[in-house]
């Protein structure tokens, strides 16, 4: 939804030439999108006001905010107006209990704070809080005591990361020439990424009870990544922008190097930390059999 939002948003110039119907038909399936949403996980529709804030962001530069407002509230209003029609049909025709029985959400009230928990929570996610360390050393000790499989991984990584950083210096030249997006598409961006952030915890927050667990913390930490990454871009460019100003116009290798370095060392320990979670799981399924053919021994012809 969001990508046929911007493709929307940039499709406007066309309808001054007498194509209105490329806009339109956009828009039918940013429509069919937010049903699809609405079918298959409904959490996604308490961001779909913050559409708007994206059309803003992504609308052509030549298209002034009292023109893009009023297209960007048809793009918000209209995938909103799908929500309560959507209630409506949950709670006439979906089977009751969780989610759908009044005793089991919560009131007006209650919604900020629990809306508020929910984002606390995806901010500890986030920061791998009782989960980093652990799944690392244990990834770490995986590999160690595997042999031959840790050089393997070792050089594997070692090429990934050397196709993975020539890449993205390549694609150097191509950045440098693009114009530089202007601060109100940063702080647009920025809005929207929040918004959608608070929007989507709105559905799993309405529920009374209802942890933040993985299935729903993706698109969370999605709009956290989409935040995290305008503002950085943002700050590189002020510090480019600084250097230039003093005259010691920072090196491109050195400046591009610098976030793909990075991003390589955080796919390792991402990588590192996904086995070592693997490798808990083996275990505890390696226990739960052991224990079981230890009980099997102790009785093993119990009464029905």
């Amino acid at each position: 939804m969001a990508l046929a939002t911007v493709r929307f948003a940039r499709s406007t110039d066309t309808w001054r030439v007498n194509r209105w119907h490329t806009g339109l038909w956009r828009m039918v399936w940013i429509m069919l999108l937010a049903c699809a949403s609405l079918c298959f996980q409904e959490q996604a529709s308490g961001a779909f006001p913050a559409l708007g804030l994206l059309y803003l962001a992504a609308r052509p530069s030549n298209e002034s905010l009292r023109r893009g407002l009023p297209r960007a509230l048809l793009v918000a209003g209209a995938t909103s107006l799908l929500v309560p029609l959507y209630l409506a049909n949950v709670r006439a025709n979906a089977q009751p209990g969780l989610g759908v029985s009044a005793q089991t959400t919560v009131g007006l009230a209650q919604l900020p704070s629990r809306v508020a928990a929910l984002v606390e929570d995806v901010g500890d996610k986030l920061a791998l809080h009782r989960f980093g360390g652990g799944a690392l050393s244990l990834g770490l000790e995986t590999f160690l005591g595997s042999g031959w499989m840790i050089f393997a991984f070792a050089g594997l990584s070692l090429v990934a990361a050397a196709c993975l950083v020539a890449a993205w210096m390549r694609a150097g030249a191509a950045r440098d020439s693009r114009p530089e997006p202007q601060p109100r598409r940063t702080v647009q961006g920025l809005g929207f990424a929040v918004a959608a952030l608070v929007g989507s915890c709105i559905a799993p927050a309405w529920v009374a009870g209802y942890p933040m667990n993985s299935r729903v913390s993706y698109l969370p930490i999605w709009c956290v990544c989409l935040a995290m990454s305008l503002a950085l871009g943002a700050i590189l460019r002020a510090t480019a922008a600084r250097e230039r100003l003093r005259g010691r116009l920072l090196h491109r290798v050195g400046l591009d190097a610098v976030p793909a370095v990075i991003g390589v060392i955080v796919l390792l320990c991402g990588a590192v930390m996904t086995s070592g979670a693997a490798e808990r799981m083996r275990r505890v399924v390696a226990a739960d059999d052991h224990n079981g053919r230890e009980l099997v021994a102790q009785v093993p012809d119990p009464t029905p």
